[in-house]
C-alpha cells in the first residue's frame, strides 16, 4: 500500500511526495542552429559557477571559442539561453539527453537542437604570465599547442575594442593559432589605456616580444606579430622598436592616418547604410572640422557651433560629436600616421582585408599598404582581399538569391571568410 501511495503521489504531485531531482545540464552539448533547413554547428558547455549555472558557446564556422552567454535560466524542463544569436527558449528532455527550442525573434524562426556529448580532448594549453613594460607589469596568457616545442609564436596586438585578454574574440584568435601549431600571446592593455598613445601601446607590444625571447619553450627565431584593426597600426610600429620580429600578419590594418581612417569610416559606413550623398558630405566635413580643431588649432567656437547644428541632423549618430574641448583629447592621444614606419618595414608582411569593410575600406588602404612596403624595398609582401568579408573578415549572414526557395534560396549563416585559415596558416608555415 505504501508503494502504491508513493506512486500515486508522484503522479498527482501530492505534497510530501518524493520528487525527482532536476536533470543536471553541466557538461558538453553539441548540435546546431537551423533556419528553414540551413544549419550551423554550435557547441555549448554548461558549468556551475558560484552557485549559478553559466554557459559558453563555440561556433566553429566563425572561429569563435567560449563566447559567454548573457542569460542561463533553468526551470526544468524549460531552459532560457540568451547567447550570440538571440534569446532562445528550449525544452530539456532528460530521457534522451537532448534539448530543442527556438529563437522566436527571428522570422522565420531559428530552431536549436543540442545533444549531450563527450567533451573533446584538450588540443591546446594556456599559461597565465606577466611581463614588464617600462614601469608596468602586464598580465598575459600564452596559448600553446600540445605538441613538443619550441613552437613559433605570435604576439597578438589588440584592436580598439579588445581591452583584456579575456575578450572572447581575442582569445579565439589565440586558440586558432595554437590549434594550427603556433603559440600565441594575448595580454591586457595597460592601466589607463584610454589615455595611452599609440607609442605607449607599441612599447607594450614590443615588451611582449622581449618577454617571449626569454622563454625556452618558444622558437626565438620565429617570433611574429599579428595586429587586428587598430593593432594593424601598432604592430608595425612595435616591430620597428625591437629586434627579432620575424613577420607581421595584419588584419584589416589601416594604411592611412587616424584622421583619414575616421573620415573613411563616416563616408563608407553612411553610404552603406543608405544615407544621401549630401548627408555623407556634411558628416565628413564636420568630422574634418573636429580634426582641424584637435590637431591644427582651429577655433573651438566654430566647432561648437557646427556641433549644435549637427545635433538636429539625421547623421548625428554617425559621427563622434565634440560637445566640449575635452572630447578632443582622445583624438590627440591617438594622432598617428603609419606612412613613415611602413616605408621602413622590410620583414615579411601578410595583409588581409574584407571587400565590404566600411571601417578600413580596402580601396583606400590595400594598395596604399602595398605602395609603402614597396618603397621600403620589401620583397615579401602578400595582400589578400576576401570577397564579401566585413571588418572582422567574416561573411555576414544573408539570404541566398534573396528568396526562401530551397535549395537555391537559403539562409547563409555568418562565417569566417572562406580561405582565411588556409591563407594565414599556409603563409606562416612557408616562413617557419
Amino acid at each position: 500500500m505504501k508503494k502504491m501511495m508513493l506512486f500515486l503521489g508522484l503522479l498527482l504531485g501530492i505534497p510530501g511526495a518524493v520528487t525527482a531531482e532536476p536533470y543536471p545540464l553541466a557538461g558538453h552539448w553539441e548540435g546546431a542552429v537551423a533556419r528553414l533547413g540551413s544549419v550551423q554547428g554550435i557547441q555549448v558547455d554548461f558549468r556551475e559557477q558560484e552557485g549559478k549555472l553559466v554557459a559558453t558557446v563555440d561556433v566553429p564556422e566563425r572561429g569563435l571559442v567560449a563566447m559567454p552567454t548573457e542569460t542561463v535560466e533553468y526551470t526544468p524542463p524549460t531552459l532560457r539561453l540568451k547567447f550570440l544569436y538571440g534569446d532562445a527558449m528550449l525544452r530539456v528532455d532528460a530521457e534522451t539527453e537532448e534539448m530543442t527550442g527556438v529563437i522566436p525573434a527571428w522570422q522565420p524562426e531559428v530552431r536549436l537542437h543540442l545533444k549531450r556529448a563527450e567533451a573533446p580532448p584538450a588540443d591546446f594549453r594556456e599559461e597565465e604570465v606577466r611581463f614588464p613594460s617600462g614601469g608596468l607589469s602586464l598580465a598575459g596568457t600564452l596559448v600553446q599547442p600540445l605538441g613538443v616545442g619550441p613552437h613559433p609564436v605570435l604576439v597578438l596586438v589588440q584592436g580598439s575594442a579588445w581591452n583584456t585578454r579575456t575578450e572572447p574574440q581575442y582569445r579565439s584568435q589565440a586558440v586558432f593559432f595554437a590549434r594550427h601549431g603556433f603559440a600565441a600571446l594575448t595580454y591586457d592593455k595597460r592601466p589607463g589605456f584610454e589615455n595611452a598613445t599609440f607609442s605607449d601601446l607599441a612599447d607594450d607590444a614590443a615588451a611582449a616580444v622581449r618577454y617571449l625571447k626569454t622563454r625556452k619553450d618558444v622558437d626565438a627565431l620565429h617570433i611574429g606579430m599579428a595586429g587586428y584593426s587598430q593593432g594593424g597600426w601598432i604592430a608595425p610600429l612595435a616591430a620597428s622598436r625591437v629586434d627579432g620580429v620575424a613577420w607581421l600578419v595584419l588584419h584589416v590594418a589601416p594604411a592611412v592616418s587616424v584622421e583619414d581612417q575616421e573620415i573613411q569610416r563616416v563616408r563608407f559606413g553612411m553610404a552603406s547604410d543608405g544615407f544621401s550623398e549630401e548627408d555623407v558630405a556634411w558628416a565628413a566635413a564636420y568630422t574634418r572640422k573636429v580634426f582641424d580643431t584637435a590637431y591644427r588649432g582651429a577655433d573651438w567656437a566654430a566647432l561648437a557651433s557646427a556641433t549644435e547644428k549637427a545635433k538636429g541632423t539625421k547623421w548625428a549618430e554617425q559621427v563622434q560629436l565634440a560637445t566640449s574641448p575635452a572630447d578632443l583629447e582622445g583624438w590627440r592621444h591617438q594622432r598617428y600616421d603609419p606612412a613613415d614606419v611602413l616605408r621602413k618595414t622590410t620583414i615579411p608582411v601578410l595583409a588581409l582585408y574584407g571587400a565590404i569593410d566600411t571601417l578600413v575600406p580596402p580601396a583606400e588602404n590595400a594598395e596604399r599598404m602595398r605602395g609603402f612596403l614597396a618603397e621600403a624595398g620589401n620583397k615579401d609582401v602578400t595582400i589578400r582581399i576576401f570577397p564579401r568579408a566585413s571588418h572582422n573578415l567574416e561573411w555576414f549572414g544573408d539570404l541566398r538569391t534573396g528568396t526562401w526557395s530551397w535549395p537555391e534560396g537559403y539562409w547563409v549563416w555568418a562565417k569566417k571568410a572562406p580561405g582565411y585559415a588556409e591563407t594565414v596558416i599556409g603563409w606562416l608555415r612557408a616562413r617557419k
